[in-house]
């Protein structure tokens, strides 16, 4: 299964590896950036493919959803002048 590293604060992703599971994966980034647990746990989480996708949608349609465009234009336009 695929995993992704994703910094807390952002995020972003930061790698991704093939793992049997999630501590699979979070011990092989622990390892490649020489950090302790306690450290890579602060910064960041492990999630599954399928996890950051399902949250990576519905954070999208909640921005779009929300965002009403029409009451940020203008009530005329002023193209000739």
């Amino acid at each position: 299964m695929k995993y992704y590293i994703v910094e807390k604060t952002t995020d972003n992703i930061r790698g991704r590896v093939n793992a049997v599971d999630a501590k699979g994966a979070s011990l092989y980034y622990i390892n490649k950036s020489k950090t302790t647990e306690t450290e890579f746990n602060k910064h960041f989480k492990v999630m599954s493919e399928k996890e950051w996708n399902d949250g990576f949608n519905s954070s999208l349609q909640n921005r779009q959803s929300h965002y009403e465009w029409w009451h940020d234009e203008e009530t005329y336009l002023d193209i000739d002048s």
